[in-house]
């Protein structure tokens, strides 16, 4: 699940490019970024991997859907 996120999140931030970083972190998650926490969402997001993502059982259970 952690690495179907990474790549889906990729892509989101991806496709939106760079200029579209911020607005995606407050739609998506709630996060107003500064330029400096924008660039570096921008660089984990589109690296090879896609960002480092860490879920929790509790995460993977409500992404399930329960």
């Amino acid at each position: 699940m952690e690495f179907l996120s990474a790549q889906v999140t990729r892509m989101e931030v991806g496709y939106g490019g760079k200029s579209n970083v911020k607005a995606w972190a407050k739609r998506e998650k709630g996060l107003d970024l500064t330029d400096t926490k924008a660039d570096a969402m921008w660089e984990q997001a589109t690296q090879a991997g896609g960002p480092p993502i860490r879920l929790t059982a509790l995460a993977h259970i409500r992404q399930m859907g329960a």
